[in-house]
């Protein structure tokens, strides 16, 4: 029998039992579902083990477990990888043992959550402990609806059973299982407490119509989302793609957002926390972003108060960081499509450097749009090139295209239908360069450029080398400018000094003689 997608089917063995678990086998299986029987008939026995054990010991077992699992290989690697970029200023050794604790602690409620059903539900409630409830009965009172959000930090599945029980029935958000065996368990588990689950990638319209309808709706909204999927955001002080869907479901049902944290205590029980309301008012003129950012401070707040709490294996700033490997950078440079030649003139490298300056630190706080104005077009087109090239070399992902030749990509793609994934394509461009042949208008005919621009508002930055009459006003109205010098300037300051050579003598002798000391040191400086 052939293989299909790189699987080789095998033959299963008789129907029987895996490790004291009964397995329904049937005539074949590709050797990845294989993998996922063994390792959910892995799961269901250690399961199993777990809860025959004491329940005091479980979490003290779990976190040994977690300590010498992630220990070493990529997980370990990752861990600290994260925490030197949010803690740059933090010692080593400091980040050693925030990474060592965050493996005892994700083993140790990984073994307290499987111990945790021997309970009856009334026993688990009477574990937790609740602070700032009231912010939940105010907002019950005004006639608001729930929108609960929460991020990977402690133990924030243990809120599935209280929340139920307090509120009803609740619809949590939960990313899938890559087993679906495995995923099978734990939905059924959540759904023995009283929670509706909802899927992850595509629920939207189904979230948004329970919170019209007065329904409680909970997710977490710290896990990196596909490009094309999210905007970017700074979180824990660098920029990652995050999910617009939490700040646009607000908005558009007026939900009271409650940010909610669990933690489990020395003593072994669950302290539950629920914060303040997120603020719905002045947000700008990108109401989105703005309330996007302010959902994501308390959890931010909460992973600085404790670190060793969050999920640092998560692989949160995958598409974002910057690239400093030759290899990567070798790649980078072919991304780009940037032209050869170009070299820009001496008296316009100051702009560029200035350009590039404001454009590196821009990447560190928020996206933005950069536009180069004056001179001629071969001039703007060599600088923003030449600003392309250091971005490459730091390390961002770069794209160059000539405002043509974007356009007719576009156009095509639009007549094709796929126009939305076009413009997606280069989310994950940190700097879309667009530069021009000639000087030539924006022409009516040419929507398209006008639709990339407006696309790339709050994922990635801009920099436009073409004239300011061809750009249009909403987008240069946010844009940072950067005028060069023309020719006829020169020309005026070379008329200006050769004018006050001939009418002031001392002026002359003075530029003459060369400049004074101090005038010397601070122009050398």
């Amino acid at each position: 029998m052939g293989c299909q997608g790189g699987h080789h089917p095998v033959q299963r063995p008789p129907t029987g039992a895996l490790f004291g678990v009964r397995v329904d086998w049937s005539a074949t299986v590709s050797l990845r579902d294989l993998r996922h029987r063994i390792e959910d008939s892995l799961f269901v026995l250690v399961t199993r083990l777990i809860r025959v054990l004491p329940h005091r010991a479980i979490y003290h077992i779990g976190s040994a477990v977690g300590r010498g699992l992630l220990s070493f290989g990529r997980r370990r690697r990752l861990m600290r990888a994260n925490l030197a970029l949010v803690f740059p200023d933090r010692d080593p050794a400091e980040r050693a043992q925030i990474a060592r604790q965050c493996a005892s602690r994700l083993g140790g409620i990984f073994f307290d959550r499987a111990s945790a059903d021997r309970f009856s539900h009334e026993e688990m409630l009477c574990r937790f402990t609740f602070e700032g409830w009231e912010h939940v009965e105010r907002a019950q009172a005004a006639g608001k609806t729930l929108f609960l959000i929460s991020g990977h930090f402690g133990a924030f599945d243990h809120l599935v059973l209280p929340l139920a029980r307090r509120l009803g029935r609740v619809h949590m958000v939960v990313q899938a299982q890559t087993n679906p065996h495995t995923r099978r368990r734990m939905d059924a588990m959540r759904e023995r407490m009283g929670v509706t689950l909802l899927p992850r990638s595509g629920g939207g319209p189904r979230m948004l119509k329970l919170l019209r309808a007065g329904e409680t709706v909970g997710m977490a909204i710290d896990q990196r989302v596909r490009p094309w999927d999210g905007i970017l955001v700074a979180f824990l002080g660098s920029l990652g793609w995050v999910s617009p869907m939490p700040a646009y479901l607000a908005l558009q049902t007026g939900a009271c957002v409650l940010p909610m944290f669990c933690t489990i205590g020395a003593d072994g029980r669950y302290q539950a926390r629920v914060k303040a309301p997120v603020s719905v008012d002045d947000l700008g003129d990108d109401p989105v972003v703005e309330l996007t950012r302010r959902m994501l401070d308390p959890i931010e707040r909460e992973i600085r108060r404790a670190p060793e709490e969050w999920f640092w294996i998560h692989d949160r700033w995958r598409l974002i960081w910057q690239h400093h490997e030759p290899q990567s950078l070798d790649r980078l440079r072919r991304q780009s499509s940037l032209p050869e030649g170009h070299e820009v003139a001496e008296r316009d490298r100051r702009v560029a450097d200035e350009l590039h300056t404001l454009i590196t630190r821009d990447r560190l706080e928020a996206t933005g749009n950069f536009a180069v104005a004056g001179g001629s077009v071969n001039r703007r087109s060599a600088v923003a090139i030449e600003v392309a090239r250091a971005a490459v070399e730091s390390g961002l992902v770069v794209r160059h295209f000539d405002r043509g030749e974007l356009a007719d990509r576009l156009r095509a793609a639009e007549s094709a239908g796929e126009l939305a994934q076009e413009l997606r394509r280069w989310d994950a461009c940190a700097l879309l360069v667009l530069t021009a042949a000639e000087d030539t208008q924006l022409p009516d005919d040419d929507p398209w450029t006008l639709k990339m621009l407006v696309h790339r508002r709050g994922r990635g930055s801009v920099l436009a080398a073409l004239p300011t009459s061809a750009l249009p006003p909403q987008w240069l109205a946010g844009a940072s400018a950067v005028e060069l010098e023309t020719d006829d300037d020169r020309a005026a300051a070379d008329f200006r000094t050769a004018d006050s050579r001939a009418t002031n003598p001392q002026v002359a002798d003075a530029q003459a003689a060369g400049p004074p000391a101090a005038s010397a040191a601070r122009a050398d400086s």
